[in-house]
């Protein structure tokens, strides 16, 4: 017993120690502004992306210029990439009736391919909305890229001193619905990605063709009770320790693991530290009905 409270000492140490140096960097080396990468989650998320704007009615390509250079229009690279995407985007959802976003959870750069529960579940977000007779393009959202920059830059968004990257995904389904009329854009997302989801949401609260749901957000952020989201904290197996912030029950479950002893319910947040519960899939039926239910209210054929 002596042993293993030394070792909880060193490991609290040791976790201190890790947290200050990540305030630290993320403090002295703020992350340059890079664009998120709209990929097509039906084509093994290829980007978005287009240099032929042929056919392009002149106001979309003018509005997207416009747009591309409000966030990046120091960085004419990073601006004719945003300019790219948001024709690519809008080409692709022309002949659909609703986009649907993913914000991944970790540190944003996730496809959607690498994360089983929640393609599970856009995949019965995609098959809902087509058995009403709706059409589809799904969209990973992958708004970080790979390295040190994207962990710093997902820290400032965690620690709520990084509002661009709500900002952009904001102007981007603003972008789509105002050029296509009959557009609907439903924006989804897990853990710290429900964060990005519900800070869009807060700038599209005026905007009645935009939707959310949302699973596992962080237990610090304040959820809008708007009724076109949906937000999911329990996934009917075991309540989500990081949405409720039961630390306990988060340092409890990375000790037993520490020891091989740990025998709970799965989930992690930041790829590494345990977070039993916070874990969602469309094979739960919680999960399942919560999400059809308000599909079904939303947006299901009226029956005469």
């Amino acid at each position: 017993m002596k042993k293993t409270n030394v070792q909880i000492r060193r490991w609290s140490i040791g976790f201190v120690i890790l947290l200050a140096v990540a305030l630290t960097i993320v403090l002295l080396a703020p992350s340059p502004a890079m664009p998120a990468v709209a990929c097509d989650a039906n084509r093994d998320s290829t980007p978005l992306m287009t240099d032929n704007f042929a056919g392009v009615p002149s106001q979309v390509l003018e509005d997207a210029r416009t747009l591309a250079h409000e966030f990046y229009g120091k960085d004419s690279a990073k601006a004719d990439n945003m300019v790219s995407q948001l024709v690519a985007t809008y080409q692709a959802a022309s002949d659909k009736d609703f986009v649907v976003f993913f914000n991944p959870g970790g540190w944003g750069w996730d496809p959607m391919s690498e994360i089983p529960g929640w393609e599970s579940i856009l995949q019965g977000i995609d098959s809902t909305l087509n058995s009403y007779g709706f059409r589809t393009l799904l969209v990973d959202y992958k708004r970080t890229a790979h390295g040190l920059n994207g962990v710093i830059g997902e820290t400032e968004v965690l620690l709520g001193i990084q509002p661009m990257k709500a900002n952009e995904l904001a102007a981007r389904v603003d972008f789509l619905t105002r050029h296509l009329p009959g557009l609907r854009v439903i924006l989804t997302g897990e853990s710290n990605g429900a964060a990005i989801c519900e800070d869009a949401m807060s700038r599209l609260e005026g905007n009645p063709r935009v939707f959310a749901i949302q699973t596992g957000p962080p237990f610090w952020h304040r959820s809008l009770p708007l009724e076109r989201s949906l937000v999911i904290e329990n996934n009917g197996v075991q309540p989500d320790a990081f949405s409720t912030g039961d630390w306990v029950v988060i340092l409890r479950a990375n000790l037993e693991a520490a020891f091989g002893i740990y025998r709970g319910s799965k989930g992690n947040i930041l790829l590494y530290i345990g977070a039993p519960g916070h874990d969602y899939n469309w094979d739960y039926p919680t999960v399942r009905t919560q999400i059809t239910e308000f599909l079904a209210q939303k947006f299901a054929p009226a029956v005469n």
